[in-house]
């Protein structure tokens, strides 16, 4: 009885451990914007400041549902359609404005940055696990703001699969796109295969 007691206190605290349970949404975007919780790394490079942070499914799926009456079953339905892959947003801005209004010192150089977020972007990232095998990117997004925002955002969805689930280690590999950073690496471990619930 006490050897079954023990077990069940421990499958708890291997649970809990493993998932984090949020109020509402901006409680977990809070979270995961705190660097020492591992979603989210930093670098600034001949002033610019880059960003990049593991954005947890939940929270792409809630910005489906949030506006929408939807019931509990295709809440659930979305939340496991979206579990398939893995969101990353990269952030660049410098003296905190887009890096399209901030950085390019002539028009061909502006042209070319613009080009590389909009077309090429998927030649620029790579996501490898600790065998250094690479994690299929699905897609990318980089939105056009005009000026309106204080950084230049670029979202990249990879496939969630056994290369991901085996490793513990994950390398997201950024080619300089022409802001004279040189070529970045980011490394995250097996936080971003953690869960987060959120009281939707």
């Amino acid at each position: 009885m006490v050897k079954n007691s023990l077990l069940i206190v421990i499958l708890l605290l291997v649970v809990s451990s493993c998932n984090k349970s949020f109020d509402t949404v901006e409680d977990a975007y809070s979270y995961i914007q705190n660097e020492d919780n591992g979603y989210t790394k930093t670098k600034k490079i001949n002033g610019i400041d880059i960003n990049l942070t593991y954005k947890p499914s939940e929270l792409i799926a809630g910005q489906e549902f949030s506006n929408n009456n939807y019931s509990e079953a295709k809440k659930d339905s979305l939340k496991k359609e979206y579990n398939k892959y893995l969101y990353f947003v990269l952030s660049l801005s410098k003296n905190n404005k887009e890096i399209l209004s901030s950085f390019p010192q002539s028009r061909e150089q502006l042209n070319s940055i613009q080009n590389t977020l909009t077309f090429e972007m998927n030649q620029r990232a790579s996501l490898v696990n600790s065998n250094r095998d690479t994690i299929p990117l699905i897609d990318f997004n980089s939105p056009r703001t005009y000026g309106m925002s204080k950084s230049t955002s670029v979202l990249f969805v990879f496939e969630r699969n056994k290369l991901v689930e085996d490793s513990d280690e994950f390398y997201f590999n950024l080619q300089d796109i022409g802001l004279e950073t040189g070529d970045l690496k980011f490394k995250f471990d097996k936080t971003i295969k953690k869960q987060l619930h959120i009281n939707f």
